[in-house]
């Protein structure tokens, strides 16, 4: 299943998918584009016209750039930069003018000063940087504080990620790009880079990996909740051996059903080592019957 998205193309022209930053022609800065995103390519629309075309990336941190974009860029500025013949400024236009001019160097000084009060330690690291590019590439006040907030909520995610990864209690930290497919052959890489679209999650599908002992199952459906985790989604893991007891636990307090409401709040629920559900003498498995039932 693809994925799409409509959204206004900031200032320094990349769009982020997944924790990757892909580039988009200078030409859509400022305007609404649309984001398309399937197994292979990352496809960027402004209107009818294609201004981005990568081949997708599962890595995760990575900075895809395409040199004509880079060009492109670097001729907007040079045409910036370049000398204009003086205006002769009327009385009415002496007046200060509502455009935005260039972020300048006490204008970065005095920024510097209200970060660490708004508690933005990765702001405050990347701001310099950032008013550097703004003032080589002639950034306006708002395209300047877009790319703050921009790197701000991006950093925030990044650590909400790394949060909802600790709760998840992860047995270990897993990849798909860590996944040895030459390894395992049985394993289609084209039906994991499809899983590792996340487009189970948002249809409230299953998946299911199926296999002997060994063959990779638990890393794949770790890889696929720590993927999970950094995109935003809340994820809750545990062995079928864990789920049952937490399960018994719960029915035997009474508390059977709020227990399964609060799992139902989480998008993804993984059970590993579903083979290896204990039956214990008087008591019936409530994994399948229940978990399952998700």
């Amino acid at each position: 299943m693809d994925w799409h998205k409509d959204l206004r193309l900031p200032a320094d022209h990349w769009i982020r998918h997944q924790t990757n930053d892909y580039s988009v022609h200078p030409k859509a800065v400022g305007r609404r584009v649309h984001v398309k995103v399937d197994d292979d390519r990352v496809v960027v629309t402004l209107g009818k016209e294609v201004v981005a075309s990568h081949e997708r990336v599962l890595a995760s941190h990575v900075t895809i750039t395409d040199p004509v974009h880079d060009r492109a860029r670097e001729a907007a500025r040079a045409l910036k930069e370049a000398p204009r013949p003086p205006v002769k400024m009327s009385r009415s236009a002496a007046w200060p003018s509502m455009t935005a001019s260039p972020v300048r160097h006490d204008e970065l000084a005095r920024s510097r000063l209200f970060v660490p009060r708004a508690e933005s330690p990765s702001l405050l690291a990347g701001v310099g940087r950032l008013a550097e590019r703004a003032r080589t590439d002639a950034w306006s006040h708002e395209d300047f504080l877009a790319a703050c907030l921009e790197r701000e909520v991006s950093s925030r995610q990044s650590h909400g990620g790394e949060n909802r990864i600790a709760a998840a209690r992860f047995p270990a930290r897993k990849t798909l790009e860590d996944f040895d497919f030459d390894h395992q052959r049985s394993v289609r890489k084209d039906v994991v880079a499809h899983l590792g679209a996340l487009d189970f999650i948002e249809a409230r599908s299953n998946a299911v990996f199926l296999g002997p002992p060994g063959t990779g199952k638990s890393h794949l459906s770790i890889a696929l909740g720590i993927r999970a985790c950094l995109v935003g989604h809340r994820v809750a893991f545990a062995t079928a051996a864990e789920w049952v007891d937490r399960l018994q636990t719960a029915h035997d307090a009474g508390k059977l059903q709020d227990e399964l409401r609060r799992l139902g709040r989480y998008p993804l629920v993984i059970i590993d080592e579903v083979g290896y559900i204990p039956f214990r003498r008087g008591r019936q498995p409530l994994l399948p019957a229940r978990v399952f039932a998700l």
